[in-house]
């Protein structure tokens, strides 16, 4: 697999990228959250990752305080479950990363599922309940595959983002189990997951820094 590492700088840019990104799109994720749902997740996002860009020390050579803090300052701004979902996620994606100066591909795999365990211990869900996990889990497997097959960096990029857009589809088909959706039952089919949607939009994100 050609090298690929990011150092802090690198990756608080890639913060900063994903922040504006997902801002961006606030109208579309808050679309998708009202069909079944408050329809004020892409606002909470929004005042999350604005936050970050406001808020994120300017200058650190560490990886895991630069998530962690992130991961502090979306929790708090952001509010509603949403924060603390992606808040925790990046804590325990920092976490994951402790003392490193450089990450690679394997160390992202490894934030992914650092992630993704903190999501399913604090939200409670797990694969198939028509949340962030949706898209997540399958983005972190096909990252791991990739990784072990010795892909090429693109191709191995290329299979998370399938992968996560394919988990986002595959959310129509299913029942919220969580938010207000649940209360919808089967009415809830039909339409894609608000959660899973801005989890894809955040990888496709990051995944211009690994080009």
């Amino acid at each position: 697999m050609t090298p690929f590492s990011l150092d802090a700088p690198a990756v608080r840019a890639a913060i900063m990228k994903a922040t504006t990104d997902l801002e961006v799109a606030t109208g579309q994720l808050s679309a998708l959250d009202a069909a079944i749902g408050d329809g004020d997740m892409g606002l909470s996002i929004a005042n999350g990752c604005r936050a970050i860009r406001e808020e994120l020390p300017p200058e650190s050579a560490d990886i895991a305080a630069l998530l962690s803090e992130a991961g502090l300052i979306f929790s708090e701004k952001a509010g509603a479950t949403i924060g603390a979902l992606v808040g925790t996620a990046l804590i325990r994606a920092g976490k994951s990363v402790r003392s490193k100066t450089t990450i690679g591909l394997p160390d992202l795999a490894t934030m992914l599922l650092a992630a993704e365990q903190g999501i399913a211990e604090r939200g409670k869900a797990q694969a198939g309940d028509k949340t962030l996990l949706d898209a997540l889990i399958p983005a972190r497997l096909a990252l791991e595959m990739a990784i072990a097959r010795g892909t090429t960096v693109d191709g191995a990029v290329e299979a998370m983002l399938t992968a996560a857009h394919g988990g986002v589809t595959n959310t129509a088909e299913m029942v919220a189990k969580f938010g207000r959706g649940r209360y919808l039952g089967e009415r809830s089919r039909g339409h894609e997951d608000a959660g899973a949607t801005a989890v894809y939009l955040l990888l496709a994100s990051l995944a211009t820094r690994a080009e």
